[in-house]
């Protein structure tokens, strides 16, 4: 079945323009640089720093501890959710095989609905573009990669943020923020 490659494939779009993707495993990403410490503190390390892409909903989603994450490969959902209760879901609508469209929707660790994200792929000249609306107050940030590992963050205020593929895998290191650990992924067998 090619759904559960096809939802993957959009997911990582969502799940980076929400909160990174902190696969390294290195718990220290977010540190300050000191030894064996990636510098995502550093703007010409990780071009997402001190821009809307790193702020749009740093008041509500918090993840903070371990993360444990899961898929379910008849259908393309996932559910991750780390220690302190904050967590992003994803569904698929797969009604048009060839357009899947992934809904994320992320959540503080007091449950409150930070984003909704919808993920689309070959859409707006966009190899994947993620729109999310954020709760509070309904301001929208679009992420639109591309298959080179580029990618372009539009901020609610109209602001574009370009970023290399080269400056998108360093950001890709830098993951979820210090309080949160990367996620253990379970369910891709079968």
């Amino acid at each position: 079945m090619i759904l559960p490659r096809l939802s993957l494939a959009l997911l990582l779009p969502a799940l980076l323009g929400a909160c990174g993707d902190k696969s390294t495993g290195d718990d220290s990403a977010a540190g300050d640089g000191g030894a064996g410490e990636t510098p995502c503190a550093d703007p010409a390390y990780n071009p997402l720093v001190g821009t809307c892409a790193e702020t749009f909903l740093a008041d509500c989603f918090d993840p903070a501890g371990e993360c444990d994450g899961s898929v379910d490969m008849s259908n393309g959902s996932t559910s991750f959710t780390w220690a302190n209760g904050a967590s992003v879901e994803t569904s698929v609508d797969a009604s048009v095989p060839t357009s899947p469209v992934v809904t994320s929707t992320l959540r503080a660790s007091n449950g409150t609905v930070c984003a909704i994200g919808v993920t689309r792929s070959n859409y707006a000249s966009c190899a994947a573009q993620t729109v999310y609306t954020r709760q509070a107050d309904g301001a929208i940030q679009i992420w639109c990669s591309q298959n080179d590992g580029t990618l372009e963050v539009v901020c609610p205020g109209g602001e574009g943020i370009e970023i290399t593929a080269s400056q998108s895998a360093q950001a890709n290191e830098c993951g979820y923020g210090s309080d949160a650990g990367p996620c253990t992924l379970s369910g891709l067998g079968g």
